[in-house]
């Protein structure tokens, strides 16, 4: 991870984060929260990341089942050649369970593969939520140091202030 550096850093912290406080920053009238900005976007690029790489391993799953299924069929369809060369009757079984399976087997599919883009909004609806409540907590750790800044440069520049330079 990128060591954060330069004025208002005095330490990084757990997550790479600068001081809730801002530092040096405060002197300056720039918000600390300007110094989240990257990693919370580096975080999201790494989430879309994995997630896509989720959605595309769950989509080859679900054609390799396609494909496992269409083998099947195809087995069962050689396999009822076979015992047509010596039962009609069987054959004309063996077709009607082919048949039905693959379409039962063809509908799973269809339900699968449309369940997808309702997972993935369900997925993006519920990081969009938890990213919310992360810039909540932020924004109100951040609250009261803010706050506390702003009186006193209200103070200073009424002159009440008990610092003067």
């Amino acid at each position: 991870m990128a060591k954060l550096a330069g004025p208002g850093v005095a330490d990084a912290g757990y997550f790479g984060f600068a001081s809730a406080t801002g530092g040096d920053r405060a002197d300056l009238g720039v918000s600390a929260g300007a110094d989240l900005a990257e990693p919370i976007a580096t975080r999201n690029r790494t989430f879309a990341s994995q997630f896509a790489r989720r959605c595309k391993n769950a989509e080859a799953a679900v054609d390799a089942s396609a494909d496992a299924m269409r083998g099947r069929v195809l087995n069962s369809v050689i396999m009822a050649d076979a015992d047509a060369q010596s039962e009609i009757p069987a054959l004309d079984r063996a077709l009607t369970a082919t048949r039905d399976a693959a379409t039962r087997a063809m509908e799973v599919h269809a339900d699968r593969a449309a369940q997808i883009p309702a997972l993935r909004v369900r997925l993006l609806e519920a990081c969009a939520e938890k990213k919310l409540l992360m810039e909540r907590k932020y924004l109100a750790e951040d609250g009261p140091a803010e706050s506390r800044m702003a009186s006193e440069v209200k103070a200073i520049m009424d002159g009440k202030s008990k610092r003067r330079g």
